[in-house]
């Protein structure tokens, strides 16, 4: 018998973006047996238009903050979906970033018992094949990572890639969580033929196995955004869980790669610069001062980079990073 697959989307107010990472899913060469919608209070119209479509059977109260849930079932033959039914899991939930949204999809999709859960930002679209790609691997890791091309068909993953070998001292200061994969040429990366172990990944893709879950817990969810991957991923390790596999023919698209970042967005900053000094100090406590160097040099560009430096610094002294 075949392992069951869910997919774990977290969205928030990017309706265009959204629809077409869930039409992605749908047309997966491999299907999926189910689809889990974690809907951080979007107010673009996500799910009026979800209802609209009737890829959900009731529209939740949006006047209502706390946790709603709704399921359906996409008939095979349908509009949406050729191959299988497909069933649908529709929470909406109060905005609690990217982290708490994976956290909560984590939980649903474990609770209900998938094999293996499929987790994705709204912003990412999967190459058809990509789905049966990662299912090829299923039996040489619990951890299966796609390759993330940006939309020109460019490889965008500075977590799997190291184009040479730095020297010591660009290793200290950038010092990053194990990006770093020394001796890995780009040609590795590329060849599905080549089993490349990673350190690291991104909620953006990775395929991991219920029995990881059971050995590490639950991701994060009081993050908001940022680090949260880093963190699991990283736990991962610490607890022998799994090796983390990339798959470099399961293709992967990020929509937004291309669009470069606003650098006066001290919000985000805040959580970078927090989330870092939380993640480091849990698993590579020695290196503190290099992380907080780091970051000290990104925020003295300007003023407000620098209060928010010392406010997330500040912040981080008493941050807990919670598992449950």
């Amino acid at each position: 018998m075949s392992e069951s697959i869910a997919a774990v989307i977290v969205t928030h107010n990017r309706k265009e973006l959204f629809f077409k990472c869930l039409d992605a899913l749908f047309k997966q060469d491999r299907p999926l047996d189910a689809i889990f919608i974690i809907d951080n209070d979007s107010t673009d119209g996500t799910p009026e238009l979800l209802y609209k479509k009737k890829i959900i059977e009731t529209l939740p109260n949006l006047n209502i903050n706390e946790n709603q849930q709704t399921k359906n079932i996409i008939k095979e033959g349908s509009t949406f979906c050729n191959q299988k039914d497909v069933e649908i899991i529709y929470i909406r939930k109060q905005n609690d970033g990217s982290s708490g949204g994976f956290h909560e999809g984590m939980k649903q999709a474990y609770n209900s018992g998938y094999d293996w859960i499929w987790f994705m930002d709204d912003d990412v679209i999967p190459n058809k094949s990509c789905l049966l790609k990662l299912a090829e691997n299923f039996e040489f890791s619990h951890v299966l990572i796609p390759l993330r091309l940006d939309i020109n068909g460019n490889v965008n993953d500075s977590t799997t890639i190291l184009y040479k070998k730095p020297n010591i001292l660009s290793k200290l200061w950038s010092f990053s969580f194990g990006t770093f994969k020394s001796g890995i040429r780009i040609e590795d990366i590329i060849d599905p033929s080549t089993h490349v172990i990673l350190e690291n990944f991104a909620f953006e893709g990775p395929m991991i196995n219920r029995q990881v879950i059971e050995k590490v817990g639950l991701s994060a969810k009081n993050l908001f955004i940022l680090y949260d991957d880093t963190e699991y991923a990283l736990r991962i390790q610490r607890y022998n869980a799994s090796k983390i596999l990339l798959v470099s023919d399961a293709i992967l698209v990020r929509m937004l790669a291309h669009i470069k970042q606003n650098k006066s967005n001290n919000w985000k900053l805040f959580f970078e610069i927090r989330n870092s000094i939380a993640v480091t100090k849990k698993y590579y406590p020695r290196k503190l001062p290099l992380i907080i160097l780091k970051q000290l040099r990104i925020s003295i560009s300007s003023i407000s980079k620098l209060k928010t430096f010392f406010k997330a610094l500040k912040s981080s002294i008493n941050f807990k990073i919670l598992i449950d």
